[in-house]
Order: structure tokens, then C-alpha cells, then sequence
């Protein structure tokens, strides 16, 4: 087997380069340059993110979501459950008035 020589490889990544810079526009170039603006408040966050990580807090956050989710999902189920149950007692208070009407008009 051909051992890759260093100036292979270098020809590779120079080429892998200039496809990239090919696909850079001036908007790209912009959002790279603020995301390297960014970079310090990026690096806090993920050794945040980390130590949440290591100490398990970040699993139980995880899990509090879900369990809010599922409450919320709940409570719209049963609003809803309680909007039904409304509209069929007026539907049936409107058959109610129209049986007393036409007992009263006979």
C-alpha cells in the first residue's frame, strides 16, 4: 500500500479550502464573523452546559420539561373536554327552549 505523502495530504486540504471559501458569500462571511464575535459567550455556555452535565442537573431539567409538557398537553385536553361539555349543555338548553316554545304556542 502507497503511503499518502505530506505534500499529497497538503494538496487535499488546500483544495478542501478553496471548495469551502467557494461557498462563502457575503452573508456567510458576516454570520462567521459574528459567531467569532460570539465565541467567548459561547465557550461559557458550553462549560456550563458541561458542569449542568456532570452534576445530573442538566438530565433533570430534561425530564422537568417533559413532565411540564405533559401538564400543559393535560390542561388543553381538558379545556377542550370542558368546551365540549359546554356547547353540548347549550345545545341541549336550545332543544329545552324550542319544546317549551312549542308547548307554550300550542
Amino acid at each position: 500500500m502507497e503511503e499518502i505523502s505530506a505534500e499529497k495530504i497538503e494538496k487535499l486540504e488546500e483544495l478542501k479550502l478553496e471548495k469551502l471559501i467557494e461557498r462563502l458569500d457575503n452573508k456567510k462571511i458576516e454570520e462567521l464573523a459574528e459567531l467569532i464575535d460570539q465565541l467567548p459567550s459561547i465557550n461559557e455556555m458550553v462549560k456550563t452546559l458541561l458542569q449542568l452535565k456532570e452534576s445530573g442537573v442538566l438530565d433533570t431539567l430534561v425530564e422537568l420539561s417533559y413532565l411540564i409538557k405533559a401538564f400543559r398537553d393535560m390542561l388543553n385536553d381538558e379545556a377542550v373536554a370542558n368546551l365540549a361539555t359546554t356547547i353540548s349543555s347549550a345545545i341541549d338548553s336550545l332543544k329545552l327552549l324550542q319544546v317549551l316554545a312549542r308547548s307554550l304556542s300550542s
